[in-house]
C-alpha cells in the first residue's frame, strides 16, 4: 500500500514470510537556508605589501588561500554537491606559496620566472631545470 500528497510519499509493505511491516518515506527536498556564494577572503599580500626580493604569488595573485577553492578545502562537483578541493587536497593554502601570498625571487625556477616578465632578463644564463 501507498499514498502521496504535495510532494510527500509513504509506502507500507508487508514480509509475507514474516510478517513484519515496513514503512518508507519520501519527502520533498527542502533547503535549510537561502544559498549563498563563499565570501573570497582578504588576501595576505598586495603588491604594496610584497617584502623586498619576493613577487606576488603567480598562482593565487597574494590570496594565500588556495585559488581553487578560496581557502574552504572543498569546491561544488557538476550535481552541486561538496567534494574535496583537487587543488589543495583540504590543505587550504596555495600549493605554490604555502600561504605566503609572496615568492622569493632567488629561487624561482625558470619555468615560474616566465610569470614575471620584469625578471626575464636577470638570470638568464643560469642553467635551472
Amino acid at each position: 500500500m501507498s499514498g502521496s500528497r504535495a510532494g510527500f510519499r509513504i509506502d507500507v509493505r508487508v514480509w509475507p514470510a514474516t510478517g513484519d511491516v515496513v514503512y518508507a518515506g519520501v519527502t520533498p527536498t527542502v533547503a535549510l537556508s537561502a544559498p549563498r556564494a563563499p565570501e573570497r577572503p582578504d588576501p595576505v599580500r598586495t603588491a604594496e605589501s610584497v617584502e623586498p626580493g619576493h613577487v606576488l604569488c603567480y598562482e593565487c595573485e597574494g590570496l594565500g588561500w588556495c585559488p581553487a577553492c578560496g581557502g574552504l578545502s572543498w569546491v561544488l562537483d557538476g550535481a552541486g554537491l561538496r567534494q574535496r578541493c583537487p587543488e589543495c587536497q583540504e590543505q587550504r593554502v596555495c600549493p605554490v606559496c604555502r600561504g605566503a601570498g609572496q615568492l622569493q625571487v632567488d629561487r624561482l625556477r625558470r619555468a615560474e620566472r616566465a610569470f614575471y616578465p620584469e625578471l626575464a632578463d636577470s638570470r638568464a644564463g643560469e642553467g635551472e631545470l
